[in-house]
């Protein structure tokens, strides 16, 4: 799928899965704190 804006290509877009994405981030969250790890937290 290809976007525009103004009658201007600007970027295709992907198709994507919902379900797919909905597992995914069910199976493996994320989270600042896990990004950071334990002694870095803010």
């Amino acid at each position: 799928m290809f976007v525009f804006s103004d009658g201007i290509k600007v970027a295709v877009a992907k198709p994507v899965n919902l379900a797919d994405n909905a597992r995914v981030k069910k199976e493996k969250s994320l989270s600042l704190a896990s990004m950071l790890g334990e002694g870095d937290r803010v």
